[in-house]
């Protein structure tokens, strides 16, 4: 059974969340691991990764969800939702998963002696359709999946994650145990016996 993390997430209304996950859960093999949400923090960004993927003997994709229907006007991204309403988006869904995923990658290099595989960055758009004839500078279509193709979406995934393999920089038989326990980290605050005589006397 494939790895939740965590096992019942809180999507917060997004049913476009919600629809990618389930798709994720039936599509992807029973070693790979879904963490929703994963938070990361660098130099100079924090950062929300909607869905990671560790796929072993594949790679690890960083996946951003956006809902409504999306679209390009002039170079600009927009969203509209089911009431009509037109909202720009600062930067384009693909942008922010490209961002999430050099954040990772600052964060696990220093952390790990080698990256399993490749790391490799998507946008789902699952209630958009977009046009036979896609070509936005800035989002390569190999690199999009709209409605029409969530029923295939760890095909998608799989085939990114092919196209970006290096087999002179990634090593598909590292696992993904380091990853998962880099990012779902345990520390323990230390006890300090001067402090708790403060707090019991305060």
């Amino acid at each position: 059974m494939v790895t939740l993390i965590p096992e019942q997430p809180d999507f917060n209304g997004s049913t476009a969340e919600e629809l990618v996950w389930n798709a994720l859960c039936r599509q992807l093999p029973d070693a790979a691991a879904i963490i929703h949400g994963q938070r990361l923090t660098g130099d100079d960004k924090d950062v929300e990764i909607d869905f990671l993927i560790l796929w072993p003997g594949a790679g690890i994709a960083v996946v951003e969800v956006k809902g409504g229907r999306v679209d390009v006007v002039d170079g600009a991204w927009f969203t509209s939702g089911a009431q009509g309403k037109r909202n720009r988006l600062p930067t384009s869904p693909l942008e922010q998963a490209m961002i999430a995923k050099h954040t990772l990658v600052d964060y696990l290099r220093p952390r790990l002696s080698r990256l399993p595989g490749p790391i490799s960055h998507l946008a789902v758009l699952p209630y958009t359709e977009l046009p036979s004839d896609w070509d936005q500078p800035d989002a390569p279509r190999r690199q999009l999946v709209d409605g029409t193709e969530i029923g295939s979406l760890a095909s998608k995934i799989a085939t990114q994650l092919r196209f970006d393999f290096d087999p002179e920089r990634h090593d598909l038989t590292a696992g993904h145990e380091f990853v998962l326990k880099n990012l779902r980290r345990t520390n323990q605050a230390v006890e300090n016996l001067k402090l708790r005589a403060s707090e019991i006397s305060d």
